[in-house]
């Protein structure tokens, strides 16, 4: 049986080629805006294809529609135990490049870190998962069970082309009894040591769109008609002061304690305070709880008008729902309904894109991936707290098919604070992140699968 030394050596051994590979990755611009065509996510999977064939790993690349590739890898004998390790390739867009400290597709290596676009979200996780599998394969590891590595497709414009598509025709590559996903595994330092969010389920996301109607007319003669940007003003304003009911039953309101030395249980008439002490020692932090303790709606788009001269008869504002875990589309249209009450010309519609979803916390997997997580990082005392994730990933399709999932790859304890930028400008990722990330894989792996 292999030592997780040798796993650890043969790891530090592969440290540049893990970096040259990332910073490769990077470079192909997998931008997907969401609308077709887009993506362009087969260009990544026929590179990592590529590198994995010159380690005699086979890998197959599905494409639910041309240039929107989803890579499925595996190796070992025997179909159980399975662990899936899962990615995707998609990044968002750019807005403006010559904001950035590096350019966004250049994969500049400095400062210790990687930059550019999908460095951290979520190329991340799918250099450091190719190359786990490579070393698995050059030690000449036979897995006792199956390991898999999936890099999808969509999954910043909801997964349609991506784990989407693979759930609905071909369930069967990529069933796995557990998996790890994006979602968790950042630090949380606290007044009594280091502890990573744990991430065993997400917030549901719908988009709502609210179509506004009045007349049109000349706008020299504004009184003549209806203008519905000021009910728009109105909607918006509506929506701001719109307070939210607190729901507390987010895992991570157990944990207080633990993260900050908050004493007793937190209700509904302390929260604000708890937040504000919570955002005194660390605002991302804040944020973190403000958002997992109730739904939010938030005005993203509006579409109004064909004319500056003319008063527009039609508005559509598009806004954002995120809705904790047990609150429905009847509870959101409860909402909706008293936002509008007493307004008139307003009609609106509601799409999901993710249903809220999690998996147990208390499960010999989650206790083997902390045990890999104190292996990878060389520190015995950490500490990990069950959360939500605000946002959604595609661990969503993954659980119905009866896999326990969690959102966790975790990052460099030792790194500074920093605002990362995913998402935004100068995204970049640390580079012990990465070895991080590939010793806590490597771990899992050896515990559960060899």
């Amino acid at each position: 049986m292999i030592k997780i030394s040798e796993l650890f050596q043969a790891a530090e051994k592969c440290q540049d080629e893990l970096v040259a590979f990332h910073r490769d990755l990077v470079k192909i611009p997998t931008i997907n805006t969401g609308i077709m065509s887009t993506g362009s996510e087969t260009e990544a999977c026929k590179f990592i294809q590529r590198k994995l064939a010159a380690e005699g790993i086979e890998a197959e690349i599905l494409e639910s529609a041309p240039g929107r590739g989803n890579l499925i890898a595996k190796i070992g004998e025997r179909p159980a135990p399975c662990l899936m390790l899962m990615s995707h390739t998609d990044v968002v867009p750019v807005e403006d490049e010559k904001a950035w400290k590096y350019p966004p597709f250049s994969g500049e290596q400095a400062e210790g870190l990687i930059w550019g676009r999908g460095s951290s979200d979520c190329k991340a996780e799918t250099s450091t998962q190719v190359m786990t599998m490579i070393i698995l394969k050059r030690l000449g590891v036979k897995p006792k069970g199956t390991l898999i590595v999936a890099a999808t497709a969509d999954e910043e414009a909801g997964g349609k082309y991506g784990f989407g598509y693979l759930t609905r025709e071909h369930a069967d590559k990529i069933k796995a009894d557990f998996a790890l996903n994006e979602g968790g595994g950042n630090v949380i330092k606290t007044k009594n040591g280091i502890a990573y969010a744990f991430s065993v389920g997400e917030k549901g996301r719908l988009e709502a769109k609210f179509t506004l109607k009045g007349k049109s007319c000349h706008a020299a003669t504004p009184w003549l008609g209806d203008n519905t940007l000021y009910k728009t003003q109105q909607l918006i304003k509506r929506i701001q002061d719109y307070k939210p009911d607190i729901i507390l039953t987010s895992p991570i309101f157990k944990h207080l304690d633990t993260l900050y030395g908050i004493k007793g249980h937190p209700r509904k008439q302390n929260i604000e305070r708890i937040i504000n002490t919570v955002t005194k020692h660390s605002e991302s932090q804040g944020v973190a709880l403000r958002a997992a303790s109730r739904m939010t709606i938030t005005p993203t788009m509006n579409d109004a008008g064909i004319k500056s001269n003319s008063v527009p008869e039609r508005s559509v504002l598009t806004c954002d729902i995120r809705t904790v875990p047990g609150q429905d589309e009847d509870y959101v249209h409860k909402q909706i309904r008293k936002i509008l009450r007493g307004m008139r010309g307003v009609e609106y519609g509601l799409d999901y894109t993710a249903l809220s979803n999690s998996s147990p916390f208390d499960t010999e997997f989650a206790k083997k991936v902390m045990t890999a997580t104190r292996q990878g990082t060389g520190i015995q005392d950490l500490k990990f707290i069950p959360t939500y994730t605000n946002g959604f990933t595609d661990s969503r399709f993954v659980r119905p098919l009866g896999s326990i999932v969690y959102g966790f790859s975790p990052s460099d304890p030792h790194a500074k604070e920093r605002v990362s930028g995913v998402h935004g400008k100068d995204e970049a990722v640390e580079i012990e992140t990465l070895n991080v990330m590939m010793r806590t894989y490597l771990a899992l792996c050896a515990d559960l699968l060899l």
